[in-house]
Formats: C-alpha cells, sequence, structure tokens
C-alpha cells in the first residue's frame, strides 16, 4: 500500500486541511490501494480532531528553516515516525524544505492562490524548487515557474457523495419541502461566520453552521444541495465546491481579507472557469501511477 503524507502549516480556518481530506476520500474510491495520513497544525475544530490518521503538529519555523535542526522538530519527529513514501505538501513549503533530503522521500506540492513571490521566494530563502517531484496549481493563478503543472481544484466530494435535498433539509430539522432554507457557514477566523450578511426570504428560515459546534457537518460540501440560498467566504474550498456541486448560482460569496489568499481574485477572475474532474481524483490516480 502506498503511504502519503499530507502535510500542511496552514492554521487560518480549516482550508489547507481539507485538501488533505480530498485526497484522502479520493484514495478511499480507489479501495485499499493507499493511506493518507493528514499532518497539520491544531485546529479549534471538533471534527477535524476526530479525524483518523490526523495528527496535529506544531510548527516551529525557526528551527524548521534550519538544515541542522530541521529533523529535530515536532514535525521532523511525526513525519520520521511515519515513514510515507510521498509527502504531498499543501501550499506552505518552506516547513518542510530541510525535512525532504534526510527523510528520503519524494515531495509533491500543491499550491493555491498567493503572491507572485511565492514559488520565488526571497534571496535569504529561495524557493526550492528542486525539492519537488511535482508542482500542482490548483487554480488558474499563473505562477511563472518551469514545469509547474496546471491541476484542477481539488474538491473534497464527488457529487454521489453528497447528501439529496431533502436528505440535508431533514439534517437540520426542515420538515416542509417548501421552506426557502439559507444556509450561511464559515470556517476561518473566529467571528467571520457571525459577520457574513443574513437575508432570509419571507417565510424562510436560516441554518448558521460553525465548525466550532462538535454537531457541525463536516465536510461542509455535503449538505449544499438541501439549501436555496447559501452565505459564505470565497475561500478556496467553499468557491470551488459551489463551482463543481452545482451551488454556484445560489451562493452569496464575501471575500474576507488574507494575508496569503486574495479571495476577490477568486470571485473577479475564476466565474467561467468549469470544473468538469476533481483534481482530488486525478491526484490520487497520479500518486498511484496511472
Amino acid at each position: 500500500m502506498l503511504h502519503v503524507a499530507y502535510v500542511t502549516a496552514g492554521s487560518v480556518g480549516v482550508g489547507d486541511l481539507i485538501h488533505g481530506l480530498a485526497l484522502r476520500r479520493a484514495a478511499e474510491r480507489r479501495g485499499s490501494k493507499m493511506r493518507v495520513s493528514l499532518v497539520a497544525p491544531s485546529l479549534p475544530f471538533p471534527a477535524v480532531q476526530a479525524l483518523p490518521d490526523f495528527h496535529p503538529v506544531a510548527v516551529d519555523a525557526a528551527p524548521l528553516l534550519d538544515p541542522a535542526t530541521a529533523l529535530d522538530t515536532p514535525l521532523g519527529g511525526i513525519l520520521t515516525a511515519l515513514q510515507p513514501d510521498v509527502v504531498v505538501v499543501g501550499h506552505f513549503w518552506a516547513p518542510v524544505q530541510h525535512l525532504v533530503a534526510p527523510l528520503g522521500v519524494e515531495a509533491w506540492l500543491l499550491v493555491r492562490k498567493s503572491p507572485a513571490q511565492w514559488l520565488r521566494g526571497h534571496p535569504k530563502m529561495p524557493f526550492p524548487q528542486g525539492r519537488f517531484a511535482r508542482i500542482l496549481e490548483m487554480e488558474p493563478v499563473g505562477f511563472d515557474v518551469d514545469g509547474i503543472e496546471r491541476w484542477p481544484p481539488l474538491v473534497v466530494a464527488n457529487h454521489d457523495e453528497c447528501l439529496s435535498r431533502a436528505e440535508a433539509r431533514r439534517h437540520f430539522d426542515i420538515d416542509d419541502d417548501h421552506t426557502p432554507l439559507t444556509l450561511i457557514f464559515q470556517a476561518g477566523e473566529a467571528g467571520e461566520s457571525a459577520a457574513l450578511p443574513v437575508s432570509t426570504p419571507a417565510g424562510g428560515q436560516m441554518v448558521r453552521v460553525d465548525l466550532r459546534d462538535p454537531a457541525a457537518i463536516f465536510p461542509m460540501a455535503l449538505a449544499l444541495a438541501g439549501a436555496e440560498h447559501v452565505v459564505t467566504g470565497a475561500g478556496y474550498n467553499a468557491y470551488w465546491e459551489a463551482r463543481a456541486l452545482g451551488s454556484f448560482a445560489r451562493t452569496h460569496f464575501v471575500a474576507f481579507p488574507r494575508r496569503l489568499d486574495d479571495q476577490q481574485w477568486r470571485l473577479d477572475t475564476c466565474g467561467d472557469v468549469d470544473v468538469r474532474i476533481n483534481g482530488a481524483d486525478l491526484l490520487a490516480e497520479a500518486l498511484l501511477g496511472g
């Protein structure tokens, strides 16, 4: 069995970890040929903390950026213990750059929207392109890097895995099939969900989902079919799930400010991008040598 460790240092919300979960679910669709371990900072979401084979880790920048100490860090220790065949890195390349060679493991890098210099680095820490066997651009950013591969967005579920409209509405305790449902969700920084605008049609119902609630459905993509209106942030997962799963036209996106993500760019640029294949399925196939 191929053992893949998905590693991300993303700590604002659940976004980057979801890409690893999307890969795991894609692997599961192919049977028992691949194990996907998830390695990421601890996140304040009960559903994430309960994920199997999830290894929360403190990502301490200074020792990880020093080749003499990187392997002795908590992240180095977890990867040494896991002994994966391949490490798939979710966007944040710097923490793993000095771990690849001493671990003797192949590494693939997934990148999403970020400033142009993300794949250049800076004079004191240039981007170590040679450390990565493949670099996959998961949305149409247009990074100017030799050898980068344009890849379909990774989505955590396919159509046939999602709840039907009736099933999703029952999950939210809505028995009347004619009552319009407005679904509001956001899994970013604390307080962002409450900041999303509320506009419920007359006679409709509103459900606000907070991933900090132990009862929250996870992943949220599974329940999108139950709502006539969806309100959420324009982060990577919410945006591309809407494009892939058919809820885009009934979704109102709010672009939250991020240091390493431009959510307004997604709204301004990607509205005509069709998602015809789940990039997670393609990634699992590529890892398995398809």
